[in-house]
């Protein structure tokens, strides 16, 4: 249980660098806009390609973003956190040692996470 519980910090480490990183390209975008657009433009174009390749890397972490949509959605592929949150269910359930099912999710759960960070 604590191999799982270290790879959803692991996760959550990742996916807060990428959201403070998106956050301080929003806040220079807005400050050069402010101050020049026309001067920043090209800056502007830069950090917004930024800002969108970090939304890129987010996306395996947390999911695609549904929020446009209603309801629950189920997703054809598990996210990074859906598949922690499994790998660290089963093991939670069980009294025994981690069996067959358990040590799958959880070696499914590292390989999703190891390319994203």
């Amino acid at each position: 249980m604590k191999s799982t519980e270290k790879l959803q910090a692991t996760a959550y480490e990742a996916s807060q660098s990428i959201l403070k990183a998106k956050e301080t390209a929003d806040h220079y975008i807005q400050w050069m806009e402010e101050k020049d657009k026309k001067a920043f433009k090209d800056q502007i174009k830069a950090s917004k390609a930024i800002k969108d390749s970090l939304e890129v890397l987010l996306e395996p972490l947390v999911g695609e973003d549904f929020s446009d949509k209603q309801g629950i959605i189920r997703t054809p592929v598990p996210d990074i956190g859906d598949r922690i949150g499994n790998a660290y269910n089963y093991t939670a359930a069980s009294f025994d040692k981690p069996g067959d099912t358990q040590e799958r999710l959880k070696k499914q759960a590292e390989e999703a996470l190891r390319p994203a960070i």
